[in-house]
């Protein structure tokens, strides 16, 4: 039960963050910036990360694919969701000034290697069958790839406006992980025998599979947005945000 505390009460957190900084936003005018679309883009952050612990909680112990899940639900489409509800003034009004100013100051080479070292690193057999037996490393793990999807995706989506990443800066850093993703995934399809104290080498290519459909729909949809972003905006207007509509 304490692996699923944390998050929930992470959560409700939040939530009455987001819910003041909206509100505040909404107050000063500003509504265009705050729309319920956003409201609801957030909400959906936070039920897939919080949702994709809770109900595959039993399966991810019996099953790779499931802990796969789990593993894509919080550490991509979470943040992923997350960011890009906050872009603009909501990113001022929600977010705490000390991890505004850390976001800011973050670059994309170095938060790519991040993300990249936390993936290889909890998927090492001996890291990962550890985790599955004590709980605070097991909270430690999904934390970290949390923490790992929002270094990600703060450069992709950038709701600060730093506009590190050009249009196909940006689109060569989705693809650059992509590929670290799918080296991983590689290793989980084509061992010929299970790496992890439990389930099958059919589950484990089964999680290889997950994290794929997952990478294609998430990375893929940010390709697209931005891309429809960049032409459909006019010339004067090009200095916009990146993933304006």
């Amino acid at each position: 039960m304490g692996d699923l505390l944390t998050p929930l009460l992470a959560a409700l957190a939040a939530g009455v963050l987001f819910t003041r900084g909206f509100a505040a936003v909404r107050r000063r005018g500003a509504g265009h910036e705050a729309g319920w679309d956003r409201a609801a883009l957030f909400a959906a952050g936070l039920l897939a990360g919080v949702l994709g612990l809770v109900l595959f909680h039993e399966a991810a112990s019996e099953r790779a694919s499931a802990h796969m899940v789990q593993h894509v639900l919080v550490g991509d489409l979470a943040p992923a969701l997350l960011l890009v509800a906050l872009r603009g003034a909501l990113f001022q009004a929600v977010v705490p000034a000390p991890l505004r100013r850390l976001a800011t100051r973050l670059r994309p080479g170095p938060s790519l290697a991040a993300w990249a070292v936390l993936l290889w690193f909890w998927h090492v057999p001996a890291v990962y069958d550890r985790a599955l037996s004590f709980e605070a490393l097991h909270v430690g793990q999904h934390a970290s790839f949390l923490l790992g999807g929002l270094l990600l995706w703060n450069q992709l989506v950038d709701p600060a406006g730093m506009r590190r990443l050009s249009l196909w800066g940006s689109l060569g850093y989705a693809l650059a992980a992509m590929m670290g993703a799918q080296a991983l995934v590689a290793v989980l399809v084509l061992s010929y025998r299970p790496l992890y104290a439990y389930g099958s080498a059919s589950d484990q290519s089964l999680a290889g599979l997950v994290m794929t459909l997952e990478q294609f729909a998430t990375l893929g949809a940010f390709a697209f947005f931005r891309l429809r972003a960049h032409f459909r905006a006019p010339l004067s207007l090009s200095d916009e945000h990146p993933l304006r509509a």
